[in-house]
C-alpha cells in the first residue's frame, strides 16, 4: 500500500465519504468483526467508491485504523479482527429538519462535512463548490444569496476563536456549527452587537436543554461557573450589495481528555448534566433562534429606513446585559498587547462595547476585541 493511504491524504472527498460511512456504521455501541463489517458495507447500494475498486479491503482496514486515531470512541484491533465502539450520536440532518418548525424547513440550507478545517470557512465557499452530496434542504426557488446557510461537522482541524486562538475539536464529541446570513447595508448599525445577542440566544437554548446558570463573558464566550463551555466567532464580509455575516459557535459537549490540557479551564455539557446534549436538537434550536434574530434585525432596519411602525422590536440589550454577564459589577482587568486596564465592569452601550469604570470614576468604552478580560 502506497503513501496515498497515509493520514495526510484523508482529506479527499472519496476518502472522507468512506470515513463518514464507517463512522455511521459504528455509531451503536458494541463489538464489530472487521471482515463482516466490510462485507456489510460492500453490499449496500450506496457503498463508498473506494470500496468498489481493487484492494478495497486493505483500504477499508486503513480507514479503520485512521478513524481510531481520531477518537477514543472507536478502538481497532486488526490482529484480532475486532472493532469496539463506545457508541455515539452522529449528526443527522434529517433529524434536524424534523425538529425545525415546518415554515422554516424550506428556508435553510445545511452543509454537513465529516471533517473540515472550520465550519466558518465552509460557509465562505459557494454551494457549487461542494456538490449535491454535501448539502441538503436547498429551496429550488431561492437564489444562493437569499438563503440562510448552516454548516456543521463532526470534527474541525482548524477551528479558531477570537484572536486566532485554536478551539479543541475532537471527533463527534462537540458542536461545530456556523450560520451564514446576508444582511442589507441598512442593518450595519446593528451588527456590532450581534455577537452578544447570539450569546444571549445560546444561553436560552442551553437553559431549554437543562444547563442553567450559564453566563456571557464579553465579548463572545459562554461560561458556567469558573469554566468556559462555549465560544462564538462572528465574521463579516462587506460587499457592494450586502454584508455576509458568518456566526460560528462551538460548544464543548462530551468529555474528552484533551480538555484537561487546555489553559482556559473549559468544561462540557456532559460534566455539567451527567450526559451530553442531543447535538441534533441543539442545532435545530440554534438555527431557529438565530434565523429569527437575523430576520428581526432586517425587519427593524427596514422599518426605520421607511419610517413605518416596527412589528417586533429588538430588545434593549443594555438592559439585558446585567442579567447575563459573567463579570457585571465585578472588578476586572483588560489585557492587550499594549496596555493593562483595571476597573469594574458596569455594562455595555448600544453598540455592544464594554463599559468599564476606572478607579477615578471615569467610564472607559472598550471596543476592541483584541484583548483579554479577566476577573481580579
Amino acid at each position: 500500500m502506497d503513501n496515498h493511504w497515509g493520514s495526510h491524504r484523508w482529506e479527499g472527498r472519496a476518502e472522507q465519504a468512506l470515513l463518514d460511512q464507517l463512522f455511521l456504521q459504528l455509531a451503536t455501541a458494541g463489538v464489530y468483526e472487521d471482515h463482516q463489517l466490510y462485507q456489510q458495507m460492500l453490499q449496500q447500494g450506496d457503498a463508498p467508491l473506494l470500496l468498489r475498486q481493487k484492494g478495497s479491503e486493505a483500504i477499508f482496514q486503513k480507514a479503520l485504523q485512521y478513524l481510531s486515531t481520531l477518537t477514543d470512541l472507536i478502538q481497532v484491533d486488526l490482529k484480532a479482527g475486532s472493532i469496539i465502539s463506545s457508541g455515539y450520536q452522529p449528526l443527522d440532518l434529517q433529524r434536524v429538519s424534523q425538529l425545525l418548525p415546518p415554515a422554516l424547513q424550506g428556508e435553510l440550507c445545511f452543509v454537513r462535512r465529516f471533517i473540515t478545517d472550520s465550519t466558518n470557512s465552509d460557509l465562505q465557499r459557494p454551494l457549487s463548490y461542494w456538490g449535491e452530496q454535501y448539502y441538503q434542504f436547498l429551496p429550488n426557488n431561492l437564489s444562493e444569496k437569499a438563503i440562510a446557510k448552516i454548516a456543521v461537522a463532526e470534527m474541525q482541524t482548524g477551528g479558531r476563536g477570537r484572536r486566532a486562538k485554536a478551539w479543541i475539536s475532537p471527533l463527534a464529541k462537540n458542536l461545530y456549527f456556523s450560520f451564514k446570513y446576508h444582511f442589507s447595508h441598512r442593518s450595519i448599525p446593528y451588527l456590532s452587537s450581534l455577537s452578544l445577542r447570539i450569546g444571549a440566544l445560546l444561553l436560552e437554548v442551553l437553559e431549554e436543554l437543562g444547563i442553567c446558570g450559564a453566563k456571557v463573558k464579553w465579548p463572545n464566550d459562554i461560561w458556567v461557573g469558573q469554566s468556559k463551555l462555549a465560544g462564538i466567532l462572528v465574521e463579516s464580509i462587506f460587499n457592494s450589495h450586502d454584508v455576509e455575516v458568518i456566526i460560528g459557535i462551538g460548544v464543548n459537549n462530551q468529555y474528552d481528555s484533551e480538555l484537561e490540557l487546555v489553559g482556559n479551564r473549559p468544561t462540557c455539557c456532559e460534566l455539567i448534566l451527567g450526559e451530553p446534549l442531543d447535538r441534533n436538537r441543539l442545532i435545530a434550536r440554534l438555527s431557529e433562534k438565530i434565523y429569527h434574530l437575523c430576520e428581526l434585525v432586517e425587519a427593524q432596519s427596514y422599518a426605520l429606513e421607511q419610517g413605518i411602525p416596527v412589528r417586533e422590536k429588538l430588545p434593549d440589550f443594555t438592559l439585558i446585559w446585567p442579567k447575563i454577564s459573567l463579570l457585571y459589577g465585578r472588578r476586572v482587568q483588560l489585557i492587550s498587547d499594549r496596555d493593562l486596564l483595571i476597573g469594574s465592569e458596569v455594562g455595555i452601550d448600544e453598540s455592544g462595547a464594554l463599559l468599564v469604570e476606572l478607579p477615578d470614576g471615569e467610564i472607559r468604552t472598550i471596543i476592541s476585541g483584541d484583548l483579554s478580560l479577566r476577573e481580579l
